[in-house]
């Protein structure tokens, strides 16, 4: 019986630390894979979808964005030091339990940056800007 509480233990925990790509991320890495999709597209109402209440209202709050996300996209395409960004090349964990948690994103196995995310009735939101990268 013991050996079976140690298996499950070390399979929850390599079950917990697996990072995923794009195609099999969490339900929980899904508003971080929207939100990139966003920037990319230029989506300014798709991105809104993915924003808890208080940063909808952050968002809001900043100056008219004539150029729609272009600038959300300069500054990112700059940090991940690319001209295109491959939505592929990101790796996703998520630490945290049914409510509420961090998304832990890794770009080509370099840069690493992580944002909060919250369940929000049916699905996930964000619920704080980038953490910054380690």
């Amino acid at each position: 019986m013991r050996a079976i509480s140690v298996f499950f233990a070390v399979t929850m925990l390599v079950i917990s630390c697996t990072t995923t790509s794009i195609h099999d991320a969490s339900p929980q890495a899904q508003p971080i894979i929207t939100m990139f999709e966003a920037i990319m597209g230029n989506n300014i109402d798709l991105l809104k979808s993915v924003l808890i209440d208080s940063q909808l209202d952050d968002f809001n709050a900043e100056p008219d964005r004539d150029d729609g996300l272009k600038e959300l996209e300069r500054q990112m395409l700059n940090a991940y030091g690319t001209t295109n960004l491959d939505l592929n090349a990101f790796r996703y964990e998520y630490k945290g339990n049914d409510a509420a948690g961090q998304v832990v994103f890794t770009c080509k196995g370099k840069l690493t940056d992580s944002i909060d995310v919250v369940k929000d009735g049916l699905s996930w939101k964000i619920s704080s800007g980038t953490k910054g990268f380690n």
